[in-house]
């Protein structure tokens, strides 16, 4: 299964909450970027995803524009939410 990509927040203040909801739970990791084109992981976060499909978490540290997605390998995201 290729790797695929959420949909790109921009930061908009210091923390970000996110709840992702996958069909079933493979290799997920946050990255973040300054440009949008260039990424860098931040962390994994599929040990988030203990008991369901379902995982919420909060991102703190960010700066304003910048850019956050989360990378998905042998899983589909079946719903993606952010709260800022």
């Amino acid at each position: 299964m290729a790797k695929t990509y959420s949909a790109v927040v921009t930061a908009q203040a210091a923390n970000v909450a996110f709840q992702i909801e996958v069909s079933r739970v493979g290799t997920i990791v946050l990255e973040r970027s300054i440009n949008g084109t260039t990424w860098v992981v931040d962390r994994s976060i599929e040990d988030m995803f203990v008991n369901s499909n379902v995982a919420e978490f909060n991102v703190a540290g960010c700066v304003v524009g910048q850019k956050l997605r989360v990378s998905y390998e042998n899983c589909v995201e079946v719903s993606f939410e952010t709260l800022q």
